[in-house]
Formats: structure tokens, C-alpha cells, sequence
């Protein structure tokens, strides 16, 4: 309470007149020993300036708003202060803290985004690599099957115990085959039914699988099987497919789906081993890999 009293005092003096002070002083309103005496204002000599009846008055006016409840505010006030400091010392050093965990954080925030990017990269490196050895796989089984065709739907049983006679006179009869029987009997190495894949339906039978010695000659019975909508032997229809991989099999079905696209436009389409397709119009080729070459060429066409 000094303390803030003595501030106070400091800044506000009685007016001195002479060397006598000519109003009460403000440790006299502060300690509560204010009257009504000691407030009447003692005048100077009546030949002074009207400054100093205005010194006087000015600070008269001041002492009497120092009633008690200002006092007590006053000393309030000097200690809220004190505490107020207090806190807010408290809540930078808080401040301070939080900043250096959130700089803290943030560090560890780029570090894992720096590793989550390495991995990433990583995965798409892994991705390629696997791209390329199922392409590489896949590429290696058809080339193992590519003089293979497969014969779909042939009733079972219906081959009796040669079935490579029954082949050769099926093409033959079918008009696959337009040679000698003898010559085709003798390019054929291998004959027997698909031991291991099953038709999705379960009731159909088993595919015949040929292998030939040439390519040449799987080729012409291929094509000319494609160029005949169906075949027929006993009135059982069978088809006659080149044998790939299950994945180039599914290529493949898909061009042929576009294949009918392409006859519609006035164009001839063609499919090759293992899974592209030619294509001629208006005297102009085109050699299709995939699917998507399929249909941009598709959308050129009907764009004209």
C-alpha cells in the first residue's frame, strides 16, 4: 500500500505557495485523514495571479473524487497487476513450449512424408518389375503353345482309341484341312484332351489340344477355321481355336467382340497370334496390339 501511495503521491504535489502549501497534501486524502477542514483551500495573498486560485482549484477538484472505494481499486489494482504479470509469464513460457513440440512435430511430419515417398517409389519400381515378368511369363507360355490350336465341344468318347485319326478326319471333313490327310497326320506331334482345365460350365467336354510340328501348318487351319462361322461333324458343332494363355485367351475374345465393329464400318479385321489384330480399309492397314488401339481406331472410323 506504500508503495502504490507513494507513486501516487509522487505525481500529484499540493501547490506551494511561498513555501507553504496553500492544500491538503494527497498522503493526507490516501491515509483517510481528509476533513472538511483540511480541504478548505488556503488562499494566497489577494494580489496573486489567477493561475494559482486555478492550481488550486484544479487539484481541489482531484482530491475530493479520492473517496475510499478509489483507494482501495488503486491498491487492488497494484496487486492484480502483480499477478497478471505472473500469468502471462506463465502462459509464454507455454506458448514457447508448444512451439518448440509443434516445430518438434513438424520435423517428424516430413520425415515420414520423405519415407512414405521413398516406399512409394519403391512399390512402383516393384509394380514394373512384376508387369514385365507376368508380360515375360505370359509371352514364354504362348510361344510354348504356338503351334497349338484346341478343338471346343467335342462330344466325349467320340474319338475312340486313335484320337489323332480322329482329328485328322474331322479337319479333313469339317474343310479345315484341304491336303492330304496323310500329310497332316504326319505334322501332328501331339494329340490328347486338356487334362487339367475343365470347361466353366462343367458339361461340356474336355478341349482336344493339337501341337503341331510347324507353324505353318497350324496357321492355315486356324485361318481357314476362322473364316467358317461354324463347324460341323455329326451334326455337333465344335470350334477351332488357337491355344494360348488364359490371359491372351481373354484378349483375344475381346478383339474378336470387335472384330464384328469393324465389319459394320466396311472394314476387314483379322486376328494374329497371340493377341493382335489387323485391320484393312479403304486399302490402308492397320496393325492393332490391344484392346484401347481397338477402339480409338473405332472412334476414328465412325468419326469418318
Amino acid at each position: 500500500m506504500a508503495s502504490g501511495a507513494s507513486a501516487l503521491v509522487g505525481l500529484v504535489q499540493p501547490p506551494v505557495y511561498m513555501g507553504e502549501e496553500i492544500g491538503p497534501s494527497l498522503e493526507n486524502v490516501i491515509s483517510g485523514e481528509l476533513t472538511a477542514e483540511s480541504v478548505e483551500p488556503q488562499r494566497g495573498p489577494p494580489d496573486e495571479t489567477n493561475s494559482l486560485s486555478s492550481q488550486s482549484g484544479t487539484l481541489e477538484s482531484l482530491l475530493y473524487s479520492l473517496t475510499k472505494e478509489d483507494r482501495q481499486g488503486f491498491l487492488v489494482s497494484q496487486t492484480n497487476q502483480k499477478g497478471i504479470q505472473e500469468v502471462c509469464e506463465a502462459l509464454a513460457n507455454k506458448m514457447d513450449l508448444l512451439t518448440q513440440q509443434t516445430q518438434a512435430l513438424e520435423n517428424q511430419v516430413d520425415q515420414l512424408n520423405e519415407a512414405v515417398e521413398k516406399h512409394t517409389r519403391e512399390i512402383d519400381e516393384l509394380k514394373a518389375k512384376s508387369n514385365q515378368g507376368s508380360e515375360r511369363v505370359e509371352a514364354l507360355e504362348n510361344n510354348a503353345r504356338r503351334n497349338n490350336i484346341k478343338l471346343i465341344n467335342v462330344p466325349k468318347g467320340s474319338e475312340g482309341e486313335d484320337i489323332k485319326a480322329f482329328v485328322v478326319d474331322l479337319l479333313k471333313q469339317s474343310g479345315a484341312w484341304e491336303g492330304h490327310k496323310e500329310v497332316l497326320s504326319r505334322d501332328m506331334q501331339r494329340v490328347h484332351r486338356d487334362p487339367f482345365r475343365k470347361p466353366p460350365n462343367r458339361v461340356n467336354p474336355r478341349r482336344i489340344l493339337v501341337n503341331f510340328l510347324t507353324y505353318a501348318v497350324k496357321e492355315k487351319i486356324l485361318l481357314k477355321a476362322l473364316s467358317m462361322e461354324t463347324l460341323s461333324e455329326k451334326d455337333d458343332s465344335f470350334e477351332v481355336r488357337s491355344n494360348v494363355s488364359h490371359i491372351t485367351s481373354n484378349r483375344q475374345w475381346e478383339l474378336g467382340k470387335r472384330m464384328e465393329d469393324f465389319k459394320k464400318l466396311g472394314a476387314t479385321a483379322q486376328l494374329k497370334f497371340p493377341a493382335t489384330m489387323r485391320v484393312m480399309r479403304n486399302n490402308k492397314m492397320y496393325n492393332l496390339r490391344d484392346v484401347q488401339e481397338a477402339d480409338t481406331l473405332l472412334d476414328k472410323f465412325k468419326d469418318g
